[in-house]
């Protein structure tokens, strides 16, 4: 086994990939079925960090947030289709503007970058039941934009 020697310029660089910078990535998947929007915030690391994903539909009354971390294609009928296999489900209720808030604290973990997971939401109002796109999101410690 051949040994690589150390040197000033590696010892220095080691901190620098530690604290590489990680872009955050939402990427939508499927199609929706009815009138909704999910909405979501690029997930990020770091003190007091909150991940907050909106949903829209107008007069929705209530529906259902699902988190997942594996890809699904299952027909639900009506044109909807469930792109995840649930790990977690939260119900809501929505304010009177038709727009539902889901949000979740992000640890200060660097275990946590390059962390995929899923999110998909449905509504209901008086007229119609609506499910949206799925959601692919990878945890970052920046936006892409900054």
């Amino acid at each position: 086994m051949k040994l690589i020697p150390l040197t000033i310029a590696t010892l220095l660089a080691l901190p620098i990939a530690a604290n590489a910078q990680v872009f955050s990535d939402v990427r939508a998947y499927g199609t929706s079925c009815g009138t909704i929007q999910i909405l979501p915030e690029h997930a990020l690391i770091g003190q007091n960090q909150k991940w907050v994903v909106n949903t829209k539909n107008k007069d929705a009354t209530s529906g259902f947030y699902a988190l997942g971390v594996k890809r699904t294609n299952f027909n639900i009928g009506g044109g909807c289709t469930i792109y995840l296999e649930p790990v977690a489900v939260f119900g809501w209720t929505s304010k009177a503007s038709g727009i539902s808030t889901l949000t979740f604290p992000v640890p200060n973990n660097t275990a946590l970058l390059k962390v995929k997971f899923l999110i998909q939401t449905t509504a209901r109002n008086t007229t119609e039941h609506a499910v949206s796109r799925g959601i692919e999101i990878t945890i970052g410690n920046k936006k892409p934009e900054e």
